[in-house]
């Protein structure tokens, strides 16, 4: 009988350890955010604008979760002045609440973006990263990078290569 209750007691001491180290965290996180309000400027998923004009980027952004840890990945791409972003459409592939993202930079009617991924604490990110966008007037054939370890580049709006 008394090993049992000795069991209980170490298994209420273990959750109570894990609900304030989950709490810890997230206030952590919030407070060391760039903007005030911490969470709230994330979303499950980013819709933004009217997709046409040329896809110019197709990227999967895929991290592995780690035990107790917030996994982050920040992705950029710029067009150095040959587009203008007509549509960032960011597509979350995990579970409702597992990750989220924000659009921290540029964005619409700009020719680069900033986009913030972020996981819940233990879990991974896998998410899509679409870019269409409208050609400039004054266009050169400088070709278009994206910004990450798996690059793409694209071509007068075809994709060129894939490089590593």
């Amino acid at each position: 009988m008394k090993g049992i209750i000795c069991l209980l007691f170490i298994l209420h001491c273990v959750l109570i350890s894990y609900a304030g180290y989950n709490s810890y965290t997230q206030e952590t996180y919030s407070s060391s955010s760039s903007s005030a309000s911490g969470w709230s400027d994330y979303s499950y998923s980013i819709r933004e604008g009217s997709c046409s004009g040329r896809k110019v980027v197709q990227e999967d952004i895929v991290l592995e979760g780690q035990e107790y840890t917030i996994r982050k990945r920040n992705y950029s791409w710029m067009s150095r002045g040959m587009y203008r972003i007509s549509c960032v459409r960011v597509t979350n592939n995990m579970l409702k609440n597992a990750a989220e993202t924000r659009i921290t930079e540029g964005g619409l009617g700009y020719d680069y973006v900033k986009i913030e991924m972020t996981s819940k604490n233990s879990k991974g990110l896998d998410f899509t990263v679409e870019i269409w966008g409208e050609e400039n007037s004054s266009r050169s054939n400088i070709a278009v990078i994206a910004n990450t370890v798996n690059r793409e580049i694209f071509v007068g709006g075809e994709k060129y290569c894939k490089c590593s």
